[in-house]
Order: C-alpha cells, then structure tokens, then sequence
C-alpha cells in the first residue's frame, strides 16, 4: 500500500485559507459594486500590484522571524538605511569614470544587500550571543538604524535616483510590474527554504520547542544567525523596490508596514507562537490586506480623519487574528458556531 506523504508542519489553517479565499472574494467583488468606475479601472488594478510587492517583502521577512518563535521590528528601518545609503552609492557612482549605468545598478544593489545582511547578521548576534529576547534586540536596532538614517539625511528626504534604475520599482514586464515579479521570486525561494529544505524544517522545530530541538542535536543558534541574516536581505530587497518606486529614500518611511506586516503573517495562519502555518496563506494574506486597504482607502478618501479610522480598523482586525491564533480557533469554527446560533 502506497504511504501518502504528509507535512507535520500543520493542518489546523488549511480550512482558514479557504475561508480566507472565500472572503477575499467577497470583498473584491463588494469595492467593485462600491467604486466600479474606480476600483476596476486598470491603473488602479496595476497601483495595487505595485505596493502589494513592498508589503508582501515585509511580510515574508516578518514570517520568517515569526515561524521560529520570535518577532522582528526593525525590518522597515533596515529598509529604509539599505535605500538611503544605496542612494548616496549610486550618486557617487555615475559622477565616477563607469560608463556602464547597468554595472553602476548592479554595484548599487549588491551594496543594498550586504547592507541588510550586515543588519540581520547584528540582530542575530544580539539574540544569541547577548541573550536579549528577540522583540527587544530589533527594538534596539530599529532605533539604532532609524537614527543612522536620519543622522546620514539629516532628516531630510533623498531623491533624484538615475532613471535607469527606478524601472525596478515602476517598470512592466510583459504588462507584470517588475516589483510583483521581485515579490513572487524571492516568495518561491522562501517558500523552498521552509517546505523543502532542512533549514525550514529546523526553524519550524525551533518555533515548537527549542528545548526539544536543542536535545536533538539541532544547532538553534546557527538556524536563528540565518533566520535574521535572511530577513535582513529580504528587507533590503524590499529598500531596493521602495527606492526604484518612490525615487525617494528616508528614514521615516514606511512605519505602518511592521504592524501590517504582522497582521498579514497571522491572517495567513502562521501561528504567533511560532512552530506553525503554511507559507501559501501568506501570499493570499498580502493580496487581501492589499485590496482591503486600497479599497477602503477609496471609500474613506472623502471622510474627514478616514486614515485614522482606518488605522482603527487594522488595530482591531490584529487584535481579532490574534486573538483567534492564538487559542487556536479557525475562521471554519466561528463560521459554523455563528451559523448554529441562527438557526437556533
């Protein structure tokens, strides 16, 4: 008899990413009634493609700090200091002897990266060697790297980036932003890392107990030094497609990603204790929150104080998945008990 292969990873939030579709769905369809002659038009279509990549980076960083039991808020701030710095680079660069704009680009982006692993390597290094919990040693750092990049700008913002390198952030495809095709590359990778490789299959026995893990002979130091030197990358990746996009780069951009980002993670099923959750909810995750925020945004751009009742709406819609994740209740569960109460 042929054995069926089964992931230990979790199943209790295979049931919340159907409902999860489910919902989407209805919320597309609801703004379409809503805003037909906005919603729908295809620049707006296209807008929501190109800021869910920048959500959906952090998201998958905040992810991968989240699955082994941790929490890191300072993947905005490494964002924004990888962009910032990268900005100064490429400037220094095209006023030099290169001709060639496209290795002058290469240079820039490669300088981003070491940027973010440098920074991830640091977060780790306090987690391990210093023994500072993982919310407290990003806190840290994220004032750390905000005050770099204010202390480097002088609180100012920079832009004019040469146009050859802000196509990353705005260009097509074959009619694709490239930002979404930067977001769904470094998605598949990650997404190998976790189901299909051993370092994945680690961090999720770190996220269900490190004590377990530790007997195990599995080195939980070395897998967390990755785990954040990788988040720090992906959080630079994600400075890179800010800076193309925006031809800005400062210090203060970007601060309502971190709670996003968490929202988004938790919304997809990955368990805030660590240990569980499928990495695909998290891509279904990014697209809702991304259609939910464009549309309310739509519907609220004409009330007075609308982002703070928007800001409203995402604090209790965190404090509502949390809550579900976290007694390990799933969106199937309260549908049914709803349901069983009317007909009651």
């Amino acid at each position: 008899m042929k054995k069926t292969k089964t992931n230990f990873l979790t199943t209790c939030f295979d049931e919340n990413i159907y409902i999860l579709a489910l919902f989407f769905a209805i919320m597309f369809v609801t703004f379409s009634m809503l805003n037909p002659n906005t919603f729908l038009r295809a620049n707006n279509l296209q807008s929501i493609a190109f800021q869910l990549s920048e959500l959906g980076l952090f998201s998958i960083a905040m992810c991968l700090a989240i699955i082994p039991g941790g929490i890191n808020l300072s993947i905005v701030s490494i964002a924004n200091l990888s962009a910032i710095l990268m900005t100064f680079f490429i400037k220094y660069l095209a006023a030099t002897s290169i001709d060639s704009i496209f290795l002058i680009i290469a240079l820039t982006i490669l300088l981003g990266l070491v940027i973010g692993l440098v920074c991830g390597l640091i977060n780790g290094l306090l987690i391990i060697y210093f023994k500072i919990p993982e919310m407290l040693a990003t806190l840290v750092t994220m004032n750390i790297f905000n005050g770099l990049g204010i202390g480097i700008t002088k609180g100012i913002t920079l832009a004019s980036i040469p146009k050859e390198f802000l196509v990353i952030g705005n260009g097509l495809i074959l009619g694709i932003p490239i930002p979404l095709i930067i977001f769904i590359s470094v998605a598949i990778i990650v997404r190998y890392l976790l189901m299909h490789n051993k370092f994945g299959w680690n961090i999720f026995l770190v996220g269900t107990n490190k004590i377990v893990t530790n007997l195990n002979g599995i080195f939980i130091n070395k897998n967390i030094l990755i785990t954040h030197a990788l988040i720090g990358v992906i959080s630079s990746i994600a400075g890179v497609v800010i800076l193309a996009r925006t031809n800005s780069a400062s210090a203060q951009y970007g601060s309502t990603y971190i709670l996003s980002s968490i929202l988004v993670v938790i919304l997809g099923g990955v368990s805030i204790l660590g240990g569980k959750g499928f990495f695909s909810g998290i891509i279904l995750a990014v697209m809702f929150l991304q259609v939910l925020s464009t549309g309310f945004n739509l519907i609220l751009q004409t009330v007075s104080g609308g982002n703070f009742f928007k800001d409203f709406i995402w604090g209790f819609l965190l404090l509502f998945m949390i809550f579900m994740n976290k007694n390990n209740t799933n969106f199937k569960k309260i549908t049914a008990n709803i349901m069983k109460q009317f007909k009651n």
